[in-house]
């Protein structure tokens, strides 16, 4: 009687599983009908049930990016020509907004802000607005940066950026354009990576 028992417990969970893992998308998705004809209603019988369950191999682990994933403190590299340019400290808040501090001269003006939203489920565009100043700390314009940011993990981005200068008049000045890596700063990190040549 026990084994009986335990016998039906195992076959109806293996069809479960076998029903569950084998609904997908399509015209025979999740046909229960069909899903055990041509099979024994007796519990013992239960090798092809068990036989198919176990053909089943679990997909390729995928991070999961959870809205707003890119959320926190980034060292960020901008490259550029196969040079890096330019290191800067990026965060970005929950609220949409985001603030940079790079390696430029305070006087030339090393923080500026932007404005974040996501545009899937691991990728992200930013706009970044911001004064531009020559090396005595005059106001010469300003610029835009355009940013679009892929997260390869809950740890690393990479993107792509497209900075436009304008005078202060409004005239456009020269456009740089170039790559992007970044790596989250977490509680423990020793701090910047990589240098600039």
């Amino acid at each position: 009687m026990t084994q009986t028992r335990s016998n039906r417990r195992r076959l109806a969970f293996a069809g479960l599983a076998a029903v569950f893992f084998t609904c997908g998308t399509g015209a025979q998705a999740c046909n229960f009908a069909g899903a055990n004809s041509g099979r024994s209603a007796n519990p013992a019988v239960s090798g092809p049930v068990e036989a198919e369950a176990l053909k089943l191999e679990p997909a390729a682990a995928q991070p999961i990016f959870l809205p707003g994933a890119v959320q926190g403190l980034w060292q960020v590299n901008f490259i550029s020509g196969g040079q890096t340019v330019d290191m800067a400290f990026e965060v970005f808040h929950i609220d949409g907004t985001e603030m940079l501090n790079d390696i430029t001269p305070p006087a030339q003006g090393n923080v500026c802000l932007g404005v974040w939203v996501q545009t899937s489920s691991n990728g992200y565009s930013v706009t970044h607005p911001a004064w531009e100043f020559d090396s005595n700390g005059n106001l010469t314009g300003t610029s835009l940066t355009k940013l679009t940011i892929s997260l390869t993990s809950l740890t690393k981005f990479t993107g792509s950026y497209s900075l436009a200068t304008y005078d202060l008049k409004g005239n456009p000045g020269p456009v740089y354009t170039g790559t992007m890596t970044a790596t989250r700063v977490q509680p423990g990190n020793s701090g910047p990576q990589g240098d600039l040549q």
